[in-house]
């Protein structure tokens, strides 16, 4: 087997390893890492909102455990809900008006950049968690 196999290789297996461990995160361990309160259940619109940042994250990490900046914005950015129902549903259920910024005057542009904030914070924290993992496994 050459070199580039075996790097191949050891590749597919921190990336699987990578994705194993955070496709075992639910939703209150999820908010847990993005500092929000735990939604209702894994089901709940928050908890979807959660696990999709989530997903979205494991499926564009890299084997070294890394995420470029850009996509990561976008995952962050693209999180809260454009239906204005069902964001205030993930609004409410995370509890993002406990959110710690200048609040504007505008409701539904509050309630998408608070939520926005949480999925920034659950971007950061699963690559970081996904950078110790490859990490480990690469020593």
């Amino acid at each position: 087997m050459s070199i580039d196999n075996d790097a191949d290789a050891l590749a597919e297996i921190v990336r699987h390893e990578i994705t194993h461990a955070l496709d075992g995160l639910n939703s209150t361990r999820l908010a847990g890492l993005a500092g929000c309160h735990a939604p209702e259940s894994d089901t709940s619109p928050g908890g979807r909102f959660l696990t999709a940042i989530r997903d979205a994250v494991t499926e564009d990490i890299t084997p070294d455990g890394t995420l470029d900046d850009t996509v990561a914005g976008q995952i962050a950015d693209s999180a809260p809900c454009p239906a204005i129902h069902r964001m205030w549903q993930e609004f409410v259920d995370l509890r993002a008006y406990r959110e710690d910024f200048q609040p504007c005057d505008d409701g539904f542009q509050h309630a998408g950049d608070s939520l926005a904030h949480i999925a920034e914070r659950l971007v950061t924290a699963l690559v970081a968690q996904a950078a110790g993992i490859a990490a480990a496994l690469t020593c």
